[in-house]
């Protein structure tokens, strides 16, 4: 691994996915136990068509637990996990409790290569390829991104630099800010437990905008940035281990994904992570219009693969409630 030290500023409803679904086309290869027990799961991806990788998983609540430690654990973030759980109190789930774990995905509706990041899944993945096999995989982390006030960009690009422990230099729109909450900020915020860009970051060629760690890992999932996207400390290492400098990098807004799968039509929702622009019922309006048209627009493109007929009442309840899950919402 080769780093620089250069100093620079720089978030279920219906069915869930059938068990012979979930075993015949998700295909982890490895998983990964880092740091602090977080997993970071590796799909293989057996071809062009392969849409959904990973599998809902249980998790029972111990003594003490709260629903992030959970999160973290399982290496998922904040909203995921509330909108997968929303009955459960989130610092007292109580022992015992069986927690979802959001842990399956469809994947992005983009090329495969390099580093993708869906703002409104505020997840990042990872396709590479299997130095033995040359099988194309998938990595997948949970991440926070900016606030409503300093919401992060789309955009492409590439990763320019690694860097372990790197120092912050607050920029005057940060200080600013910091001032208007009657806070102060040193010019500079060395490598170390303040620092909030955690031990390790990589920098894009996108403008002040990094992938990096962070001290509060409990940010993970939320809006909670200056702009940048943060993982917990334990996934940014295993990631900046893997990436090299010059792989392309792509920020995009996605919160309906739709999948054909062995007949299946699978939808997976999320509500968006920054306002649409409308009052509240405007805005639902608008979203529950734009997830009729993304399934309409995946069917057009692939009728002859659907087995059966579309549940449209269903897809508007998984609108709806916007778990993250993928759902059948198909019948044969």
């Amino acid at each position: 691994m080769q780093f620089r030290s250069d100093i620079l500023s720089f978030m279920i409803f219906g069915r869930q996915l059938p068990r012979f679904f979930r075993y015949a086309f998700q295909v982890p290869v490895l998983a990964l136990l880092v740091a602090s027990g977080a997993t970071a799961a590796t799909y293989k991806i057996p071809g062009l068509d392969s849409s959904v990788v990973g599998e809902i998983q249980k998790a029972t609540v111990e003594k003490d637990d709260t629903l992030m430690d959970i999160a973290r654990r399982y290496g998922v973030g904040h909203i995921e996990i509330r909108a997968a759980n929303p009955a459960v109190n989130i610092w007292v789930p109580g022992p015992g409790a069986e927690i979802t774990i959001p842990s399956q995905y469809i994947l992005p509706d983009t090329p495969r290569e390099g580093i993708v990041i869906n703002r409104s899944e505020m997840r990042l993945y990872y396709f590479h390829h299997d130095a033995g096999t040359g099988d194309l995989l998938v990595t997948t982390h949970a991440m926070g991104i900016g606030r409503d006030d300093r919401q992060t960009p789309l955009g492409e690009g590439k990763v320019t630099m690694k860097l372990h422990k790197p120092a912050w230099y607050p920029t005057p729109e940060v200080h600013a800010d910091y001032a208007a909450q009657g806070k102060s900020l040193p010019s500079v915020i060395p490598a170390g437990p303040e620092n909030p860009l955690g031990e390790y970051a990589m920098v894009l060629d996108l403008p002040g905008l990094l992938i990096h760690g962070t001290n509060r890992p409990d940010g993970i999932g939320m809006l909670v940035s200056q702009g940048c996207m943060r993982l917990y400390p334990e996934s940014i290492k295993s990631l900046v281990g893997q990436v090299s400098v010059g792989t392309p990098v792509r920020i995009i807004d996605e919160p309906i994904k739709v999948a054909l799968v062995d007949g299946l039509l699978v939808l997976e929702v999320h509500k968006p992570v920054y306002p649409l622009g409308g009052d509240d019922l405007e805005d639902r309006t608008d979203f529950q219009q734009a997830v009729t048209a993304k399934v309409n627009q995946v069917l057009r493109r692939e009728q002859e693969k659907l087995d059966g007929w579309v549940d449209w009442k269903l897809i508007d309840r998984v609108a709806e409630r916007a778990s993250g899950i993928p759902t059948v919402v198909s019948r044969r």
